[in-house]
């Protein structure tokens, strides 16, 4: 069996090449930024690998990475995956 192959080689290209690019914003009015070392929280780390490889899974379907890419699908990927929900 093959590893998958991945757009992202791993989490944190992932963050920092596509996911900080995407959430980049105000959040209750205030400006709210990542901790610079994001990877050490257990909690962040599970969560942006699951969005990670559920973005891979969501890139192998052409019309779900067209909407996600251009930020346009609201009822898929992003709505689902990138939303901010207070924890």
């Amino acid at each position: 069996m093959s590893a998958p192959e991945y757009f992202f080689p791993h989490v944190g290209a992932f963050v920092h090449e596509w996911l900080l690019l995407m959430v980049n914003r105000k959040v209750n009015n205030r400006e709210t930024f990542w901790c610079s070392q994001w990877w050490t929280h257990p909690e962040a780390l599970e969560r942006l690998t699951a969005l990670w490889l559920t973005w891979e899974q969501a890139r192998k379907e052409p019309e779900t990475l067209k909407c996600v890419v251009a930020g346009s699908c609201r009822s898929s990927f992003t709505a689902v995956n990138v939303v901010y929900r207070p924890v």
